[in-house]
């Protein structure tokens, strides 16, 4: 028992439950005292025990506001960490979704020959709709030697030739292909892979930008090299969207239904507590 659950009284001490009765036994005491000295005693020792008894009131009254500003305190924290840590989930799915590329673009390089640039490969927008450049993926196997001469997007180019070199240039000067690898992509942080200047988490392209790509061959064979470049871009314009013969409209009756269908298929797997 803490000494906040007792009250003292001179040298004695008794304990909340004890109370009652303490202050009982002095009020008879005070009533059946036929002295005055032994009354005036009594009231006294009446008047300490309910000042003792109002201070242990007190202090268990403040020592309770501590207990719950505490716990108000964690409560607090828990629900502002719980609150962060959600929108900071959210946050993450909503970048994520916002680069997800909707359209994948083969751009195909074949046998390129040694020592030789390729041809330049002109990327237009798909189905002539407002588009945004994702990435630029390689295929890994064939970045080996590889370099990219040449990446303009409209008249800017991406791959500068502001180098200058003293005794001996090479062939044609350029960027190994495999800044586009997907396992290189894989291996180095974000913060460090290339993201084309105002194209990165914005710059929407004019349907008629284009976007030019050369590559060339140091080698002394013959290589190929298949990229694809990922955009988003919507086939529901003006000039092409899918046909009613092919999918359901958002929002139908059979939507809604088989989204209903999946979210209940997602939940099975949701581990259920055990049955008490």
């Amino acid at each position: 028992m803490s000494m906040s659950d007792l009250i003292i009284v001179g040298s004695r001490s008794f304990s909340v439950g004890e109370w009652n009765e303490q202050f009982l036994d002095a009020i008879a005491e005070v009533g059946a005292t036929k002295s005055s000295s032994a009354a005036a005693k009594a009231k006294r020792r009446l008047a300490t025990l309910n000042a003792a008894i109002k201070k242990a009131a007190a202090q268990a009254k403040n020592n309770k506001l501590k207990a719950l500003a505490a716990t108000a305190t964690k409560t607090t924290n828990a629900t502002l960490a719980a609150q962060n840590a959600a929108a900071a989930a959210r946050l993450k799915a909503t970048r994520d979704f916002l680069d997800q590329p909707t359209c994948p673009i083969p751009v195909c390089f074949d046998a390129v020959a040694p020592g030789s640039v390729s041809a330049v490969a002109t990327i237009s927008s798909p189905h002539d709709q407002p588009w945004r450049m994702v990435a630029i993926v390689a295929n890994d196997s064939q970045c080996d030697g590889m370099r990219v001469t040449s990446l303009k997007f409209g008249n800017t180019e991406h791959v500068p030739a502001c180098v200058a070199y003293v005794g001996g240039t090479p062939t044609q000067p350029g960027v190994d292909l495999s800044i586009f690898s997907g396992k290189l992509h894989r291996a180095i942080l974000p913060s460090h892979q290339f993201r084309p200047w105002g194209l990165g988490r914005g710059g929407w392209i004019r349907p008629d930008g284009k976007i030019y790509l050369q590559l060339f061959n140091p080698s002394a064979t013959a290589k190929s090299a298949n990229l694809i470049v990922l955009v988003q871009s919507s086939p529901c314009g003006e000039k092409a969207t899918y046909g009613k013969d092919f999918m359901y409209e958002d929002g139908s009756q059979v939507a809604r239904s088989s989204w209903s269908k999946l979210r209940r298929g997602a939940f099975s797997f949701v581990p259920r507590a055990i049955a008490r």
